[in-house]
């Protein structure tokens, strides 16, 4: 199984301390780091191809989705420490991390990600394959003159 993320991918938010912890089991951190995806996946799922978003490699990978994973898996991590070590730390990014995908998901903030049902040629207005009909409509006119 081919993984989204890296261990090397951690040095932007973890310590070396962090790093030596993350990778002392495996299996504990691609459980977490699952985790994030998937709660991720709740709020992008809807509007974004999340699947074709993590086949991405290397630098065609979306910065801001690698480290939100990282917060969130960072911020799941941090419950396995002794009384929760880090705790006031990891907070405000995994705070900030949901906050941004609350208003992604809203519509009110964009990630660059592939849409549902788009085609690299359509430039992202989905294709007529889509299950999603974009609508819309003019302001109301009142006709007081």
């Amino acid at each position: 199984m081919q993984h989204f993320l890296n261990i090397s991918d951690y040095q932007i938010s973890a310590t070396e301390g962090e790093m030596a912890v993350i990778a002392h089991n495996e299996a504990i951190w691609r459980n977490a780091e699952q985790s994030a995806r998937e709660f991720i996946n709740a709020h992008l799922s809807n509007r974004y191809d999340m699947d074709k978003a993590y086949q991405m490699t290397g630098e065609e990978r979306n910065p801001l989705l690698i480290k939100m994973i990282i917060d969130i898996t960072l911020w799941y991590l941090i419950h396995r420490l002794p009384e929760s070590m880090g705790y006031e730390r990891r907070e405000p990014p995994y705070l900030e991390a949901r906050r941004l995908l609350e208003q992604i998901q809203n519509g009110k903030a964009n990630i660059n990600l592939p849409l549902l049902g788009a085609d690299n040629q359509s430039n992202g207005q989905g294709s007529a394959d889509s299950p999603y009909i974009r609508g819309g409509s003019m302001k109301k006119n009142k006709y007081d003159y």
